[in-house]
C-alpha cells in the first residue's frame, strides 16, 4: 500500500497541502514515492517532515 492518502491522517494531508506538497491519491511507484518524500523534506520544517516521513516509512514495512 503506497497511497499516501490512505496512510496519512486528514490533518497531515492538510499540513502537506498548505506547504505546497501535492498528496497524490494513487499507488506510487518507487520513484514517485522517493520524489514525494523529497518534497516533504524540502517544504516542511524538519520536525514536521521527520514525523510525517516516519509515518510513511512505518507503513511500508
Amino acid at each position: 500500500m503506497n497511497n499516501p492518502r490512505k496512510i496519512l491522517s486528514k490533518e497531515d494531508i492538510d499540513i502537506l497541502e498548505s506547504n505546497k506538497v501535492n498528496v497524490p491519491d494513487k499507488e506510487l511507484n518507487d520513484k514517485e514515492w522517493d520524489n514525494f518524500i523529497v518534497q516533504i523534506a524540502i517544504n516542511l520544517k524538519q520536525e514536521e517532515s521527520e514525523r510525517i516521513i516516519d509515518i510513511l516509512d512505518d507503513s511500508t514495512k
